[in-house]
C-alpha cells in the first residue's frame, strides 16, 4: 500500500519532464538539417541563436541568411519566400517513436501546409499540430524555451 503513492509520484514527475524533452526540428526538402525551432537564443541548435550555426545571418544553413538558399525571398527552398511550396519542413520529436509532421516553416499564406496559413492545420492557432497554438504541445515546446 505504501508504494502506490510513490509510483504515482514517479509517473507524474516522469510525464511532466517529458514536455521538456520535446523539440521541433527543421529540415529542408533536400534533407539538410536547419536547426531547432524555438525562441532560446542560447541553444546552439536554435534558429533564434544569432551566434549559432542555424540562427546566424551569415550561415549557409540558416533561414535567417537573406542571401542563402534557406532564407532568401527568392529561393524555392526558403522559409522566407512567400511564393514557394518547397519551404523547410518541421517535425516534432521526443513525444513518441516517430517524428510528427508539423507543416512547413513558410511565409506562404496560401500553402495549406504552411505555418503562416491561419486556416490550415499547421498555421491555425487552435490546431494541435500548429506551432502557433501556445496551448498545444508543439506550440508550447517552441515558445517556452
Amino acid at each position: 500500500m505504501k508504494t502506490a503513492p510513490l509510483i504515482a509520484a514517479v509517473v507524474i514527475v516522469g510525464l511532466s519532464s517529458l514536455t521538456y524533452a520535446l523539440d521541433v526540428k527543421l529540415y529542408a526538402e533536400d534533407g539538410t538539417y536547419l536547426g531547432k525551432v524555438n525562441n532560446n537564443p542560447f541553444d546552439p541548435e536554435s534558429i533564434s541563436n544569432p551566434d549559432g550555426k542555424y540562427g546566424s545571418k551569415d550561415s549557409p544553413v540558416s533561414i535567417n541568411n537573406r542571401q542563402g538558399n534557406y532564407g532568401s525571398r527568392i529561393s524555392w527552398q526558403s522559409a522566407n519566400n512567400p511564393n514557394t511550396s518547397h519551404a523547410p519542413n518541421m517535425f516534432g520529436v521526443g513525444g513518441g517513436d516517430r517524428p510528427i509532421y508539423l507543416g512547413k516553416m513558410s511565409a506562404n499564406h496560401y500553402d495549406t501546409r504552411s505555418s503562416s496559413n491561419p486556416y490550415g492545420d499547421y498555421g491555425n492557432r487552435y490546431s494541435q499540430t500548429s506551432i502557433n497554438n501556445p496551448y498545444s504541445v508543439w506550440g508550447h515546446a517552441v515558445n517556452n524555451r
